[in-house]
C-alpha cells in the first residue's frame, strides 16, 4: 500500500509509505497519480505488474474491485487500465492499471495531461481505459469530505 497526499504526510505516514504530489498546492488527483508512477519508475526494483488506485476518502469500496478490473484486463491483453463505471459514470480515481516495464510511460502521460486539462477522466478516456460496471446495490463509491458526510456514515453505519 502507498499512500499520495499533498498535506499531512506525517499523520498518514503512521498508515503506510507516503510519497508527496509532485505539483505544489492541489493539483487534484491527477498530480497524484503522477507522483504515484514516479514513485513505480524510482524504485523499478520492486516493480509491480499491476496497480489500483482507490481514493482516500471512500470507506467502503466495493470487496472485488481489484478482482473485477484484473479480469477485465486479463482479458484483453491489449488494454492497458479499467476503471470503475457507476450507471454509465466513469469512476476514474478507482483504476486498475497494467504497469508493466513502463511507470515512465504511465508517469509523462499523467504529467502530460495535467498540464493540458488535469482531469483524469479526460486522460483515462484518451488511453483507452476499459469500463467495468459496478451498477451493484448501495452506494459503495461515496466519499467523505465534510464533518457532515462523517456524521451521516457514522449515524448510519454504526
Amino acid at each position: 500500500m502507498l499512500i499520495v497526499a499533498n498535506r499531512n504526510i506525517d499523520e498518514y505516514a503512521r498508515l503506510a509509505p507516503v510519497v508527496r504530489d509532485e505539483v505544489s498546492g492541489h493539483a487534484g488527483p491527477l498530480a497524484g497519480l503522477a507522483a504515484a508512477f514516479g514513485f513505480l519508475q524510482a524504485n523499478r526494483h520492486a516493480l509491480p505488474d499491476w496497480l489500483l488506485t482507490a481514493p482516500a476518502d471512500c470507506p467502503d469500496p466495493p470487496r472485488d474491485l481489484a478482482t473485477r478490473l484484473r479480469a477485465t484486463l486479463r482479458a484483453d491483453d491489449d488494454a492497458a487500465c479499467a476503471l470503475a463505471t457507476v450507471a454509465g459514470k466513469r469512476e476514474p480515481l478507482f483504476a486498475m492499471y497494467r504497469v508493466g516495464l513502463a511507470p515512465d510511460a504511465w508517469q509523462a502521460s499523467a504529467q502530460d495531461a495535467l498540464r493540458e486539462h488535469g482531469s483524469p477522466t479526460r486522460w483515462l478516456a484518451a488511453r483507452g481505459a476499459l469500463p467495468v460496471d459496478f451498477d451493484d446495490p448501495g452506494d459503495v463509491f461515496h466519499n467523505l469530505n465534510t464533518p457532515e458526510d462523517f456524521h451521516e456514515y457514522e449515524r448510519t453505519h454504526g
